[in-house]
Protein backbone atom coordinates (compact mmCIF):
# COMPACT_ATOMS: atom_id res chain seq x y z
CA UNK A 1 0.00 0.00 0.00
CA UNK A 2 0.99 3.64 -0.30
CA UNK A 3 1.10 3.93 3.49
CA UNK A 4 3.65 1.13 3.80
CA UNK A 5 5.67 2.49 0.89
CA UNK A 6 5.69 5.94 2.47
CA UNK A 7 6.84 4.52 5.79
CA UNK A 8 9.65 2.61 4.09
CA UNK A 9 10.79 5.78 2.31
CA UNK A 10 10.73 7.72 5.59
CA UNK A 11 12.88 5.04 7.23
CA UNK A 12 15.36 5.20 4.36
CA UNK A 13 15.49 8.99 4.50
CA UNK A 14 16.13 8.85 8.26
CA UNK A 15 19.02 6.42 7.83
CA UNK A 16 20.61 8.35 4.95
CA UNK A 17 19.29 11.88 4.34
CA UNK A 18 21.29 12.00 1.08
CA UNK A 19 19.71 8.85 -0.41
CA UNK A 20 18.51 10.23 -3.76
CA UNK A 21 16.52 7.13 -4.63
CA UNK A 22 14.62 7.29 -1.34
CA UNK A 23 13.70 10.94 -1.94
CA UNK A 24 12.61 10.17 -5.49
CA UNK A 25 10.41 7.31 -4.31
CA UNK A 26 9.04 9.56 -1.56
CA UNK A 27 7.89 12.04 -4.20
CA UNK A 28 6.31 9.13 -6.11
CA UNK A 29 4.30 8.05 -3.07
CA UNK A 30 3.20 11.60 -2.29
CA UNK A 31 1.88 12.46 -5.74
CA UNK A 32 0.06 9.14 -5.92
CA UNK A 33 -1.64 10.04 -2.64
CA UNK A 34 -2.63 13.32 -4.29
CA UNK A 35 -4.04 11.36 -7.23
CA UNK A 36 -6.20 9.34 -4.84
CA UNK A 37 -7.18 12.25 -2.59
CA UNK A 38 -10.63 12.77 -4.19
CA UNK A 39 -11.48 9.24 -2.99
CA UNK A 40 -9.59 9.26 0.32
CA UNK A 41 -10.49 12.78 1.41
CA UNK A 42 -6.87 13.75 2.12
CA UNK A 43 -6.00 17.43 1.73
CA UNK A 44 -3.77 17.49 -1.39
CA UNK A 45 -2.13 20.86 -0.66
CA UNK A 46 0.45 19.73 1.94
CA UNK A 47 1.05 16.53 -0.02
CA UNK A 48 1.93 18.55 -3.13
CA UNK A 49 4.32 20.77 -1.20
CA UNK A 50 6.02 17.74 0.35
CA UNK A 51 6.25 16.00 -3.05
CA UNK A 52 8.02 18.99 -4.58
CA UNK A 53 10.43 19.19 -1.66
CA UNK A 54 11.21 15.46 -1.89
CA UNK A 55 11.86 15.53 -5.64
CA UNK A 56 14.01 18.64 -5.35
CA UNK A 57 16.16 16.83 -2.78
CA UNK A 58 17.03 14.39 -5.59
CA UNK A 59 18.21 16.99 -8.11
CA UNK A 60 21.69 17.83 -6.70
CA UNK A 61 22.72 14.17 -6.88
CA UNK A 62 22.03 13.97 -10.61
CA UNK A 63 20.30 10.64 -9.99
CA UNK A 64 17.84 9.67 -12.76
CA UNK A 65 17.20 13.26 -13.80
CA UNK A 66 14.53 12.49 -16.44
CA UNK A 67 12.42 10.65 -13.84
CA UNK A 68 13.00 13.38 -11.26
CA UNK A 69 11.97 16.17 -13.63
CA UNK A 70 8.96 14.12 -14.71
CA UNK A 71 7.90 13.80 -11.07
CA UNK A 72 8.29 17.53 -10.51
CA UNK A 73 6.25 18.22 -13.63
CA UNK A 74 3.51 15.85 -12.45
CA UNK A 75 3.28 17.59 -9.09
CA UNK A 76 3.08 21.05 -10.65
CA UNK A 77 0.42 19.78 -13.07
CA UNK A 78 -1.60 18.55 -10.09
CA UNK A 79 -1.16 21.93 -8.43
CA UNK A 80 -2.34 23.65 -11.61
CA UNK A 81 -5.43 21.45 -11.80
CA UNK A 82 -6.19 22.08 -8.13
CA UNK A 83 -5.83 25.84 -8.65
CA UNK A 84 -8.19 25.75 -11.64
CA UNK A 85 -10.76 23.78 -9.64
CA UNK A 86 -10.66 26.56 -7.04
CA UNK A 87 -11.12 29.30 -9.63
CA UNK A 88 -7.46 30.32 -9.52
CA UNK A 89 -5.20 30.83 -12.54
CA UNK A 90 -3.32 27.56 -13.17
CA UNK A 91 -0.85 29.29 -15.50
CA UNK A 92 2.18 29.60 -13.20
CA UNK A 93 2.16 25.93 -12.23
CA UNK A 94 1.48 24.88 -15.82
CA UNK A 95 4.60 26.77 -16.90
CA UNK A 96 6.66 25.08 -14.18
CA UNK A 97 5.28 21.69 -15.20
CA UNK A 98 6.09 22.33 -18.88
CA UNK A 99 9.65 23.34 -18.01
CA UNK A 100 10.23 20.11 -16.08
CA UNK A 101 8.67 17.87 -18.74
CA UNK A 102 10.69 19.54 -21.49
CA UNK A 103 13.85 19.12 -19.44
CA UNK A 104 13.05 15.42 -18.99
CA UNK A 105 12.50 15.05 -22.74
CA UNK A 106 15.70 16.91 -23.58
CA UNK A 107 17.56 14.37 -21.44
CA UNK A 108 15.59 11.34 -22.63
CA UNK A 109 13.60 12.01 -25.85
CA UNK A 110 12.04 8.54 -25.76
CA UNK A 111 10.70 8.99 -22.21
CA UNK A 112 7.05 8.72 -23.24
CA UNK A 113 5.66 9.37 -19.77
CA UNK A 114 6.76 12.99 -20.03
CA UNK A 115 4.93 13.40 -23.36
CA UNK A 116 1.69 12.17 -21.82
CA UNK A 117 2.16 14.31 -18.74
CA UNK A 118 3.07 17.38 -20.81
CA UNK A 119 -0.21 17.03 -22.70
CA UNK A 120 -2.12 16.77 -19.41
CA UNK A 121 -0.54 19.97 -18.09
CA UNK A 122 -1.25 21.80 -21.34
CA UNK A 123 -4.82 20.48 -21.21
CA UNK A 124 -5.35 22.05 -17.79
CA UNK A 125 -4.44 25.46 -19.17
CA UNK A 126 -6.34 24.87 -22.41
CA UNK A 127 -9.57 24.19 -20.52
CA UNK A 128 -8.97 27.21 -18.29
CA UNK A 129 -8.53 29.40 -21.36
CA UNK A 130 -11.68 28.00 -22.97
CA UNK A 131 -13.69 28.56 -19.78
CA UNK A 132 -12.62 32.20 -19.89
CA UNK A 133 -13.50 32.71 -23.55
CA UNK A 134 -9.96 32.46 -24.89
CA UNK A 135 -8.79 30.00 -27.51
CA UNK A 136 -7.31 26.78 -26.11
CA UNK A 137 -6.00 25.77 -29.53
CA UNK A 138 -2.32 26.81 -29.11
CA UNK A 139 -1.93 24.58 -26.05
CA UNK A 140 -3.92 21.73 -27.60
CA UNK A 141 -1.92 21.81 -30.84
CA UNK A 142 1.33 21.84 -28.86
CA UNK A 143 0.16 18.85 -26.86
CA UNK A 144 -0.90 16.95 -29.99
CA UNK A 145 2.46 17.54 -31.67
CA UNK A 146 4.28 16.09 -28.67
CA UNK A 147 1.91 13.11 -28.42
CA UNK A 148 2.16 12.34 -32.13
CA UNK A 149 5.94 12.43 -31.91
CA UNK A 150 5.74 9.89 -29.08
CA UNK A 151 3.31 7.67 -30.98
CA UNK A 152 5.78 7.48 -33.84
CA UNK A 153 8.19 5.92 -31.34
CA UNK A 154 5.68 3.49 -29.83
CA UNK A 155 1.84 3.20 -29.85
CA UNK A 156 1.63 3.69 -26.09
CA UNK A 157 -1.82 3.48 -24.50
CA UNK A 158 -1.34 6.56 -22.33
CA UNK A 159 -0.32 8.59 -25.37
CA UNK A 160 -3.45 7.42 -27.19
CA UNK A 161 -5.68 8.25 -24.23
CA UNK A 162 -4.13 11.70 -23.98
CA UNK A 163 -4.58 12.26 -27.72
CA UNK A 164 -8.29 11.48 -27.34
CA UNK A 165 -8.52 14.05 -24.53
CA UNK A 166 -6.85 16.75 -26.62
CA UNK A 167 -9.08 16.08 -29.62
CA UNK A 168 -12.15 16.08 -27.36
CA UNK A 169 -11.20 19.52 -26.05
CA UNK A 170 -10.48 20.80 -29.57
CA UNK A 171 -13.83 19.52 -30.86
CA UNK A 172 -15.65 21.07 -27.90
CA UNK A 173 -14.09 24.46 -28.64
CA UNK A 174 -14.87 24.19 -32.35
CA UNK A 175 -18.50 23.34 -31.64
CA UNK A 176 -18.73 26.19 -29.14
CA UNK A 177 -17.34 28.72 -31.63
CA UNK A 178 -19.26 27.46 -34.67
CA UNK A 179 -16.15 26.08 -36.37
CA UNK A 180 -16.45 22.96 -38.52
CA UNK A 181 -15.09 20.09 -36.37
CA UNK A 182 -15.02 17.50 -39.15
CA UNK A 183 -11.21 17.58 -39.45
CA UNK A 184 -10.88 16.96 -35.71
CA UNK A 185 -13.22 13.97 -35.82
CA UNK A 186 -11.39 12.61 -38.87
CA UNK A 187 -8.06 13.01 -37.05
CA UNK A 188 -9.50 11.18 -34.05
CA UNK A 189 -10.79 8.18 -36.01
CA UNK A 190 -7.50 6.17 -36.06
CA UNK A 191 -6.97 6.72 -32.33
CA UNK A 192 -10.58 5.75 -31.56
CA UNK A 193 -10.21 2.59 -33.64
CA UNK A 194 -6.86 1.67 -32.10
CA UNK A 195 -8.12 2.23 -28.56
CA UNK A 196 -11.38 0.37 -29.10
CA UNK A 197 -9.69 -2.58 -30.81
CA UNK A 198 -7.41 -3.14 -27.84
CA UNK A 199 -10.22 -2.84 -25.24
CA UNK A 200 -7.50 -1.38 -23.04
CA UNK A 201 -9.38 -1.33 -19.75
CA UNK A 202 -8.23 2.18 -18.82
CA UNK A 203 -11.19 4.11 -17.46
CA UNK A 204 -9.58 7.51 -18.05
CA UNK A 205 -8.97 6.86 -21.75
CA UNK A 206 -12.40 5.28 -22.19
CA UNK A 207 -14.09 8.34 -20.68
CA UNK A 208 -12.10 10.58 -23.04
CA UNK A 209 -13.25 8.45 -25.98
CA UNK A 210 -16.86 8.48 -24.80
CA UNK A 211 -16.92 12.25 -24.44
CA UNK A 212 -15.35 12.73 -27.87
CA UNK A 213 -17.83 10.33 -29.48
CA UNK A 214 -20.75 12.07 -27.79
CA UNK A 215 -19.59 15.43 -29.17
CA UNK A 216 -19.49 13.87 -32.61
CA UNK A 217 -23.00 12.47 -32.14
CA UNK A 218 -24.30 15.89 -31.17
CA UNK A 219 -22.68 17.46 -34.21
CA UNK A 220 -24.05 14.81 -36.59
CA UNK A 221 -27.53 15.09 -35.09
CA UNK A 222 -27.47 18.88 -35.52
CA UNK A 223 -26.78 18.30 -39.22
CA UNK A 224 -29.54 15.74 -39.56
CA UNK A 225 -27.03 12.94 -40.14
CA UNK A 226 -27.05 9.46 -38.54
CA UNK A 227 -25.28 9.38 -35.18
CA UNK A 228 -25.71 5.69 -34.35
CA UNK A 229 -22.04 4.76 -34.91
CA UNK A 230 -20.78 7.60 -32.72
CA UNK A 231 -23.27 6.73 -29.98
CA UNK A 232 -22.30 3.08 -30.16
CA UNK A 233 -18.63 4.02 -29.68
CA UNK A 234 -19.65 6.20 -26.75
CA UNK A 235 -21.72 3.47 -25.09
CA UNK A 236 -19.04 0.81 -25.54
CA UNK A 237 -16.39 3.09 -24.01
CA UNK A 238 -18.64 3.93 -21.05
CA UNK A 239 -19.34 0.23 -20.48
CA UNK A 240 -15.60 -0.51 -20.39
CA UNK A 241 -15.00 2.40 -18.03
CA UNK A 242 -17.71 1.20 -15.65
CA UNK A 243 -15.97 -2.13 -15.32
CA UNK A 244 -12.79 -0.34 -14.21
CA UNK A 245 -14.05 2.39 -11.89
CA UNK A 246 -17.84 2.62 -11.59
CA UNK A 247 -17.73 5.56 -9.14
CA UNK A 248 -15.19 7.68 -11.01
CA UNK A 249 -16.54 11.28 -11.03
CA UNK A 250 -15.62 11.87 -14.69
CA UNK A 251 -17.37 8.64 -15.67
CA UNK A 252 -20.51 9.57 -13.73
CA UNK A 253 -20.61 12.97 -15.44
CA UNK A 254 -20.06 11.49 -18.90
CA UNK A 255 -22.77 8.88 -18.25
CA UNK A 256 -25.20 11.62 -17.21
CA UNK A 257 -24.44 13.62 -20.35
CA UNK A 258 -24.96 10.54 -22.50
CA UNK A 259 -28.30 9.80 -20.85
CA UNK A 260 -29.42 13.41 -21.31
CA UNK A 261 -28.54 13.29 -25.00
CA UNK A 262 -30.57 10.13 -25.41
CA UNK A 263 -33.62 11.89 -24.03
CA UNK A 264 -33.16 15.00 -26.14
CA UNK A 265 -35.67 15.69 -28.95
CA UNK A 266 -34.45 14.20 -32.21
CA UNK A 267 -31.93 11.93 -30.52
CA UNK A 268 -34.21 9.07 -29.50
CA UNK A 269 -33.80 7.09 -32.71
CA UNK A 270 -30.02 7.32 -32.56
CA UNK A 271 -30.07 6.36 -28.88
CA UNK A 272 -32.18 3.29 -29.63
CA UNK A 273 -29.93 2.31 -32.54
CA UNK A 274 -26.86 2.43 -30.27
Amino acid sequence: TLQRAGAACADANAVDPDDALAWLKTSDVLWRRVERSPRTGEDPTPLLAAAIQAAERTLPSGYDLPYTHDNLGIVHAFRADLAASRGEDPGPDVERAIAHFETALSLAPRFLSSRTNLSIALGVRARWEAEHGRSPLPDLERALRSLDEGLRVRPDSFLLGSRLACLRDRAAWELRTGTDPSATFASAAPSVAAWSAEARGDAWGDVNLAELALLQARWLTSRGEPAADALRACDEALARARRQGPQDPALLLASAERAAFGRAPGAAAAFDAA
